[in-house]
Order: C-alpha cells, then structure tokens, then sequence
C-alpha cells in the first residue's frame, strides 16, 4: 500500500487523486494521513474531495483537541473545519482511523478526551482509535531552523497515561 502525508496532503488533492487513481489501477491499497487542516466549504472543493475519496481506502485523521479555544491555542487555529472533514469523509463511507497526540499538559484532559470519544462515537466509519504519545526526537529541527522549541520541557507520557487515554477513546468504538 501507499500513505500519502504531509505537510498536508489534502492540499494537494488534484494530485493526490491522479496517484491514487495510479495505484487502485495496479491493485495498491490507498491511505492519506492527514490533520484535517483544509476547509470544504465550496461545492468544487468538496466535489474535489469526493472524487479523491473515490480511490481512498482509508484515512487516519488526526484529532488533537475537541475544545475550540484549547486547539486554537495549540495549534493557532480553530477546529470546527477539521470536525466538519471527519464527518465529511464519515458520511462518504471511507473507512477511517482517528488518532490523537497524548501530549502531557495539553491533550490529556480527560473531560476533552471523553468529548473525542462522543464526537467519534457520530463517525460511521471509524474502525481504529489509535493514541500516540508524544516524543521529542524533532525538536533538534526546530533548532536547526533556529526557532524555540516550546515543548522542550515536555516529557513523554507515562504507560499509565497513555493506557487512560486509550480506555477513554476506545469507548467510542465499542
């Protein structure tokens, strides 16, 4: 199979459609990692997006927080947008993981990670919740590129944690 990730490949969907169409030809299975970071708000971008999900046999979608104002925090940005593309690519029928960053004293609220799992639990097509703790094995590139890196302090989760995070959005999916 093929993963196609990011930056964000759903920017690029015109493309990622023509290799996608590529690989379903020669019996290749098709998966986009993405963080939902893309706005289908006009008909010729959902259109664009249906067509692509046509030759898609799975997307892993990352949810990092459920709070509007604590993602926008974290990321800069809202994230109605990328709830608005979980139910997109739900209601198209593509099989879908959801994955969350457990990132201690950022996405390991639990009231947020239970408001995940009820979001989740309005999904169709989601087979697979995955948590994946944070690590700092990047931060050498943000030095690299001469930026602080604002995580530095942050340790990975502990098992216990992570085991938490998991029980909690595994709840969804049973």
């Amino acid at each position: 199979g093929i993963t196609v990730s990011g930056g964000e490949p759903l920017l690029q969907m015109p493309y990622v459609t023509e290799l996608f169409k590529q690989c379903k030809a020669h019996g290749i299975h098709t998966n986009i990692d993405t963080s939902g970071d893309i706005r289908i708000t006009t008909d010729s971008r959902k259109e664009q997006l249906r067509e692509l999900l046509k030759y898609t046999d799975m997307v892993m979608l990352d949810i990092k927080m459920m709070d509007a104002e604590k993602h926008k925090f974290l990321t800069g940005k809202t994230n109605e947008h990328i709830l608005d593309l979980g139910r997109f690519i739900s209601d198209n029928g593509t099989k879908m993981w959801i994955r969350r960053v457990l990132v201690p004293g950022l996405t390991d609220d639990e009231g947020d990670l239970k408001a995940t799992a009820d979001y989740i639990r309005t999904l169709k097509s989601v087979e697979k919740v995955e948590v994946l703790p944070y690590h700092s094995m990047g931060a050498y590139k943000w030095e690299q590129m001469g930026y602080e890196y604002e995580l530095k302090d942050v340790e990975t989760p502990d098992e216990a944690s992570v085991d938490k995070a998991e029980s909690i959005l595994q709840t969804a999916l049973a």
